[in-house]
């Protein structure tokens, strides 16, 4: 059975990992993002999804800036092995319920890359609604999509 948790120390190496092996190839260095999942900065808050064993499944993090009306889902990415089963969903879940039940933030969103149609229907699928098309603002002629969900 999946468990969802805050991120703790423990989960460093895991996190270096997915980080270096999986993020920065797509983005860039992730030493700041590491840093923020680990020690919740930049108004970070992060969580892991691990099986029975402990071993991480999935990282979801949200940027709550108190300046700010909303929240912003910084990363969700669920490792290849768990992805299709519903640990993406039971991620969410959590963190849509920590959002609602820590703050009083109204709207949360995120954003998306026209290169990855599954995660954009994954997003649509559990209620986010594309509100703007960015066009070429993290890769030159790509779009990318902000969708919204209303809390």
């Amino acid at each position: 059975m999946m468990q969802v948790r805050s991120v703790k120390m423990c989960d460093k190496e895991s996190l270096s990992r997915i980080a270096i092996d999986i993020l920065e190839p797509l983005y860039g260095d992730q030493s700041k993002a590491l840093t923020g999942w680990l020690y919740g900065s930049f108004y970070k808050k992060a969580f892991v999804i691990t099986t029975e064993d402990d071993e991480v499944a999935g990282l979801l993090s949200l940027k709550i800036d108190p300046r700010k009306e909303v929240v912003k889902i910084s990363t969700l990415l669920i490792l290849e092995p768990y992805q299709g089963n519903g640990t993406g969903r039971q991620l969410l879940d959590f963190a849509l319920d920590c959002i609602q039940s820590e703050t009083d933030k109204k709207y949360v969103f995120v954003t998306v890359s026209e290169e990855k149609q599954e995660s954009l229907l994954f997003f649509q699928k559990h209620g986010f609604k594309v509100t703007k098309t960015l066009h070429g603002k993290y890769k030159d002629n790509t779009d990318e999509y902000v969708l919204e969900k209303e809390l």
